[in-house]
């Protein structure tokens, strides 16, 4: 399996687009721990790219990480990522540039939260 595109979102900086290994073991070491998944779609009225799931530290808040930002009502602790997946939601897929450009703006314009 190849790399896929994916928007990384670290604690007090930009988000940024970038391809990630293909495995579990990479989505960990980038939230620093257990990977909780969530529908991007179950947190806001209208999401920017169906299909995006917000990957982060399933025990974020319990670990004490640094306050991320909030996405739709969540706030979210740790580095964290948006990902998308098939439409069987069983794997994950790369986003196209311009899905990867559209949350990249979403997320910086503040429409997230």
């Amino acid at each position: 399996m190849k790399p896929y595109r994916v928007v990384v979102v670290p604690v007090g900086k930009e988000p940024e687009v970038t391809l990630l290994e293909p495995g579990l073991k990479p989505l960990q070491e980038l939230v620093g721990g257990y990977v909780e998944m969530v529908k991007v779609e179950l947190l806001v009225e209208e999401p920017v790219v169906p299909g995006v799931k917000l990957v982060c530290n399933e025990e974020g808040r319990l670990t004490n990480l640094p306050l991320n930002r909030r996405i739709g009502r969540l706030p979210v602790f740790g580095d964290v990522l948006l990902a998308k997946t098939t439409p069987s939601g069983a794997a994950f897929c790369s986003l196209t540039e311009e899905e990867a450009d559209a949350l990249v703006r979403w997320l910086k314009e503040g429409k997230a939260a």
